[in-house]
């Protein structure tokens, strides 16, 4: 009797023990599995970081970026505001040496008419001396013509009618080397001023050149912003997710 009690307690002790064994075994995978999974946890935790530090060194970069566009936008706008007047003193430079311009212009022609003028009386006058030459050279050839010439009232007039007009052409050769001077003057006076309107002309363009790269900043300005806030919309949701 008390040889199969024995033996009936050395059984369930086995059994228990088989129990615990298998129970311990069973704690034991769970566990397994919770640390692999803590573990896989822990790696997306640490990949999810590393990608929010990357995408925070972006932010960064554009921020730094966008600071940079922000600052030349800002001269851009300046500039563009400034346009306005400059191009109205521009304007205004420019309307004035091209009345100026006109001055000269009409000064020039009128220089120019009265130039032609006294060139015409010139080659008129020098056609009558050359006439007068021409005769007094005949005339010379015989004393006896050339005494009644002397003699008459109308040889006398011709006479003092030749000494003015040789005085005329002298005081017309000197009024024409007058005028080619003012001519002259008048030239480089309208050539300065064409060169002048050419650089009015230049700086407006540049201008108009300023007012579009200030365009061009903007819009990169407005550009950088939007994925600026994009990058920070992806930044708290990843936040979140690790949370």
């Amino acid at each position: 009797m008390k040889h199969k009690y024995e033996s009936s307690k050395a059984k369930y002790v086995k059994c228990v023990s088989r129990e615990t064994k298998a129970r311990n075994s069973l704690e034991l995978s769970h566990g397994s599995q919770n640390v692999l999974k803590t573990l896989g946890l822990k790696r997306e935790k640490l990949e999810l970081e590393k990608r929010i530090e990357d995408l925070q060194e972006r932010l960064r970069f554009y921020e730094s970026q966008n600071q940079t566009v922000l600052q030349e936008n800002r001269l851009g706008d300046k500039a563009f505001q400034e346009i306005p007047s400059l191009l109205y003193k521009f304007r205004e430079g420019i309307e004035k040496k091209l009345q100026e311009n006109a001055q000269v212009v009409n000064a020039l022609e009128e220089r120019l008419i009265k130039c032609a003028k006294n060139c015409q009386t010139l080659t008129k006058l020098n056609k009558n001396k050359a006439k007068r030459v021409f005769e007094d050279e005949i005339v010379k050839g015989s004393s006896q013509q050339k005494n009644l010439r002397d003699s008459t009232s109308g040889d006398s007039t011709l006479r003092d009618f030749s000494l003015s007009d040789v005085e005329n052409l002298r005081n017309l050769e000197v009024e024409l080397q007058k005028e080619k001077m003012i001519n002259e003057d008048l030239m480089e006076r309208f050539i300065e001023i064409e060169e002048l309107n050419n650089n009015y002309l230049d700086s407006m363009r540049s201008l108009e050149s300023r007012a579009k790269d200030a365009e061009d900043l903007r819009v990169q300005t407005e550009t950088l912003r939007e994925q600026n806030e994009g990058l920070l919309s992806e930044i708290s949701e990843l936040k979140k997710t690790t949370h």
